[in-house]
């Protein structure tokens, strides 16, 4: 592969790694479906091992191609920032974990003026 279609090929990577990500997290912000968690953490094994193996590829063409060597090292760049995003999404899945989600319908035509929790119940 050529130096330019290897750079070429690390930024399309590193843009579908990162926007992959970002649309688990989002849908699993959205939806509260503890499968997105799981995919989650197999899409950033998955995509983690491809990044890694992609830029061992890259460093390594980089110091064969010297004259291209800083564009080189400058793709690995791009694919390194996304191990600090992915921690970033990490960490933003497990604030979500701690977070509950509650709904309370309604089903009459009443206001409800008072909610309580069973433990809290005041009795009048």
């Amino acid at each position: 592969m050529t130096s330019q279609l290897l750079k070429k090929f690390g930024y399309k990577t590193a843009l579908i790694s990162f926007i992959g990500g970002a649309i688990i997290i989002w849908l699993y912000y959205l939806t509260a479906n503890y499968n997105f968690i799981l995919g989650g953490l197999l899409y950033i094994i998955v995509v983690g091992m491809f990044n890694l193996i992609l830029l061992i590829i890259i460093i390594t063409k980089a110091f064969k191609s010297k004259p291209r060597e800083t564009e080189l090292f400058y793709t690995s760049g791009i694919l390194l920032l996304n191990i600090p995003a992915a921690l970033l999404m990490l960490w933003f899945g497990g604030l979500l974990l701690n977070t509950m989600r509650i709904t309370i319908t309604n089903p009459t035509t009443q206001d409800i003026s008072k909610v309580y929790f069973a433990r809290d119940k005041r009795v009048n």
